[in-house]
């Protein structure tokens, strides 16, 4: 519970004091160790004007409408990385992210990379003559090594195709190997991102 929520007349008095004292001023009278940067913030999101200090609310930092929502939603699904989405909106990179995150959508920190033109969206494993798939034993320079399934499975095998120059797997495995670390970092970082806001919040007394 943060200081706003535990003395909910502090809303008031922080009110009534804005258009007359500076962000400091305020956050002296106020006491519960409540910062200057803490009334700033708190001002900022309610649309609070101090006296020196416009809120950011009014310098083009509306509230998230429908239309906010529905293009955060479409432009996830196409893989745009948060950063692509937030250009987009017009917003700060964290207010797109704290918003996917309470409506479970995932977002990438780096947009992941485009199949090449004309290959398969899922190629088959390839088929031996004797109608087997390939197994770890018949793997060589010369085979995709993409597997496939359980490996505790009977019917676990490799993709099988032949490799991309340079590469262990075929062009299709090869853009998914990327797209999956770079998923895998880019939810790191995510990570990173959401723990430094909740740090804030624990030192300014409200959430960001």
């Amino acid at each position: 519970m943060s200081v706003w929520q535990k003395y909910p007349k502090l809303d008031a008095k922080l009110r009534k004091l804005a258009p007359d004292f500076s962000a400091s001023q305020i956050a002296e009278k106020l006491g519960h160790g409540i910062s200057r940067n803490a009334v700033l913030s708190y001002c900022n999101r309610h649309g609070i004007a101090l006296r020196g200090h416009e809120p950011k609310a009014k310098r083009g930092w509306h509230p998230w409408r429908g239309a906010d929502f529905s293009r955060l939603e479409t432009m996830a699904a196409e893989g745009a990385p948060s950063s692509e989405i937030a250009r987009e909106l017009k917003r700060p990179r964290w207010s797109v992210e704290k918003h996917a995150a309470q409506r479970g959508i995932t977002l990438q920190r780096i947009k992941a990379p485009s199949l090449p033109a004309g290959s398969q969206p899922h190629p088959p494993a390839l088929v031996l003559a004797d109608g087997r798939r390939i197994g770890i034993m018949d793997l060589s320079a010369t085979t995709c090594r993409w597997p496939h399934g359980d490996p505790t499975a009977e019917d676990f095998h490799y993709c099988g195709h032949k490799p991309k120059p340079g590469s262990r797997y075929c062009e299709h495995h090869a853009a998914r190997a990327v797209s999956k670390a770079r998923t895998v970092i880019g939810e790191a970082l995510a990570d990173q991102g959401r723990n430094a806001e909740r740090q804030f919040a624990r030192v300014f007394g409200a959430a960001a």
